[in-house]
């Protein structure tokens, strides 16, 4: 529990450690994680596909689609097949953090911040799921659209090709926003070579944002 609480304080813009928090309101975040963990109806989806890695292209055959990303490309430049994913928390968590909007903003900004953390920790073991299907394998780290120069529209790609709505209930915005909020979209690649993964997402990305500055201190 202790590792979801210093997730959840990132997200809450917390700067100090675990031992420095108001007893009332670290009870309270583990209320909240515990009570996401209990409510939530969390859902997932993935698909193994084997790939042709070439011009700083990802061509995933058999399939039509393709991403178009210099740095998906140097990241998946070992491996041969890849696992693209979606894991969603479910709808009536969004529901029930828009009503605490209305209602106590404290306490909406607190489940906000707690389903971002458990919505990574079912990303990571969804990842411990998927290497279990390729022994003797290893996983890159995962990505994401908006990740580096994997532009934020590759999302529908993804939507499309694991079939979401119809599976999970997670569909998209015309801006590219998945509803449910808390749902994740992913790639990973599947190779034979070790790799020094980081479970930092923010060496995934080379966005320059507060949230960054945060998780580096």
């Amino acid at each position: 529990m202790s590792k979801l609480i210093r997730e959840a304080l990132i997200y809450m813009g917390y700067r100090k450690k675990i031992n420095e928090l108001d007893k009332e309101i670290y009870n309270e975040i583990v209320e909240i994680l515990n009570d996401i963990k209990k409510t939530a109806n969390i859902s997932y989806i993935t698909k193994d596909f084997d790939i042709e890695n070439k011009n700083e292209c990802i061509n995933l055959l058999n399939s039509n689609v393709k991403f178009d990303s210099k740095n998906l490309s140097k990241l998946l430049k070992d491996s041969k097949k890849i696992t693209v994913a979606a894991v969603t928390l479910g709808i009536q968590l969004d529901k029930k953090i828009k009503k605490f909007t209305y209602t106590d903003m404290s306490k909406a900004v607190i489940y906000d911040a707690c389903a971002s953390a458990i919505i990574e920790e079912k990303c990571d073991e969804l990842e411990n799921m998927i290497i279990n299907n390729f022994p003797e394998h290893f996983l890159t780290n995962r990505f994401s659209p908006g990740y580096g120069d994997l532009e934020l529209n590759n999302q529908k790609k993804i939507i499309n090709l694991l079939q979401t709505e119809k599976k999970i209930g997670l569909t998209l915005t015309s801006g590219n926003l998945m509803i449910p909020q808390k749902s994740v979209t992913f790639i990973v690649g599947i190779t034979e070579v070790e790799k020094c993964t980081s479970k930092n997402k923010c060496d995934r990305c080379n966005a320059k944002c507060e949230f960054r500055v945060k998780t580096r201190k």
